[in-house]
């Protein structure tokens, strides 16, 4: 195995993650049922060839959210636990470590507890809010672990110089850019409106957000 398959299934990550994946798994029908339609929605929406049939995707995603509002982040979460290892391969071998998987457990054992107590008390718009918050906070903490943009080495990029990680992160600095990014959204289809979302359009982004964008 390699140094970050190690890594993945001694730190406990791996149980992590398969915790969550079985506390998922003995959620109500109701839940289970609009999981299944929306990844089947968001499948036929990329698959398809006309508005029609993109529109027919869409309201399946709409009355799957519906009918468990919870769901679309449940799917969401178990998506990005999916890519997790292979974020983990796609980082420096040094961002591989005990602390930087510690922040990502501590992340994800709030996001179990949610499920849990829904579990027990079934209330839709708190495990909703619980778990938009959760991926927010595992989407930090993957940034923080693994992000900023670096790669790990391989053969082929070791004949072009070493990238060096721009790790200013000043508020000004993403503001500029992500309001250029906007500008060339537009440009690039005309007639179209590109906005923030996510903490950036709700104005509560703090130095580590991301850029999300309508």
């Amino acid at each position: 195995m390699t140094g970050y398959q190690d890594k993945y299934h001694e730190s406990g990550l791996a149980a992590q993650v398969d915790s969550i994946r079985k506390t998922a798994k003995r959620f109500d029908e109701t839940t289970l049922a609009a999981a299944d339609s929306i990844r089947d929605g968001e499948k036929r929406f990329l698959e398809s060839a006309s508005d029609a049939e993109k529109r027919s995707a869409e309201a399946m995603f709409d009355a799957a959210s519906s009918a468990a509002p919870h769901a679309p982040n449940l799917v969401a979460l178990l998506s990005n636990l999916d890519g997790l290892p292979a974020t983990m391969q796609g980082a420096l071998s040094e961002l591989v470590n005990d602390t930087n998987i510690a922040r990502i457990i501590d992340a994800l054992r709030p996001i179990e507890n949610e499920m849990n107590s829904y579990l027990a008390d079934p209330d839709t718009v708190r495990l909703t809010n619980a778990l938009d918050t959760g991926l927010q906070n595992f989407h930090q903490a993957l940034q923080r672990s693994f992000g900023y943009w670096q790669m790990g080495r391989d053969r082929a990029r070791d004949r072009d110089p070493e990238v060096v990680a721009d790790l200013d992160l000043r508020p000004e600095r993403r503001h500029t850019f992500a309001s250029k990014l906007l500008r060339n959204l537009e440009d690039w289809v005309p007639g179209s409106v590109a906005e923030f979302r996510g903490s950036l359009g709700s104005g509560t982004a703090d130095n580590y957000s991301d850029i999300d964008v309508y």
